[in-house]
């Protein structure tokens, strides 16, 4: 990766993209990582809401395609999304997921907020997953605003 390409990559972080570079991508020392969960404060109530991490990095190095693949679709999910989109983009993450790795997802309880929200494919699948982890539903936030972590 050239400066100029990691100089556009930076210029994309500035608007909010997220950048997925590949293995030489991390001889430039500069990776933005985000946190496993986040707190946002709800414009409309002023109350802090759980959400989960969206998108989870803003610059971050894939070792493999298969990496890369399953964290473009990761990091495709936001927290203002209504629950059909967010179903389909579960779906789509979820289904790359199994395609790559052979298995479901780990971090599915970050993301998913309603049982409406759970694909139809998988669902029996992540009801068991979610249940053995104790989850819990949680509310959207109305409009995101200001990130706590």
């Amino acid at each position: 990766m050239s400066q100029k390409a990691f100089a556009i990559a930076t210029g994309a972080n500035r608007w909010g993209i997220p950048v997925i570079t590949g293995p030489h991508g991390s001889k430039y020392r500069r990776l933005y990582l985000g946190e496993e969960e986040r707190v946002i404060n709800d414009r409309r109530t002023g109350e802090r809401v759980e959400s989960e991490p969206g998108p989870p990095h803003l610059i971050y190095t894939a070792e493999s395609l298969n990496e890369c693949m399953v964290t473009v679709a990761k990091t495709c999910i936001r927290p203002n999304d209504t629950p059909r989109g967010r179903m389909i983009k579960l779906s789509n993450y979820i289904d790359l997921h199994m395609k790559y790795y052979g298995c479901l997802p780990q971090d599915l309880h970050l993301y998913i907020r309603e049982d409406n929200e759970i694909p139809f494919k998988h669902k029996d699948e992540i009801l068991k997953i979610l249940k053995k982890m104790n989850w819990k539903p949680r509310k959207a936030p109305a409009e995101p605003s200001i990130i706590y972590q």
